[in-house]
């Protein structure tokens, strides 16, 4: 029971403190804080950021903005202290050139 009545105090701690700051930049009135309604602005026609991201490739079954790049260490770490990243620049070429971004990781195997 002790710990539903701090949990209970916790989360309404946190719902206060969240609550707070967004009715603090709103003036308040008798009734309540002013709100200001906003109309529908443009939607964006895709998120980059959000969303399924297919790995690098040519795919058109669904709106992307973003691509995965995985490439293995080996490809561009040649030697102590050497790189050549002659395919790590073609891939990121070619993933631009289809007005996309990454998210790339290199690989150990």
């Amino acid at each position: 029971m002790e710990h539903r009545a701090r949990t209970i105090a916790v989360t309404a701690a946190l719902a206060a403190a969240l609550a707070a700051p967004a009715l603090a930049v709103a003036p308040a009135t008798a009734a309540g804080p002013a709100w200001t309604p906003l109309g529908e602005g443009p939607r964006p026609e895709a998120n980059p950021l959000k969303g399924f991201i297919p790995f690098a490739g040519d795919w058109d079954a669904f709106p992307h903005s973003m691509e995965w790049s995985y490439f293995p260490l080996d490809s561009v770490v040649t030697g102590p202290g050497t790189y050549d990243w002659t395919a790590f620049d073609a891939e990121l070429d070619e993933i631009a050139a289809r007005g996309h971004q990454t998210a790339l990781r290199f690989y150990l195997d």
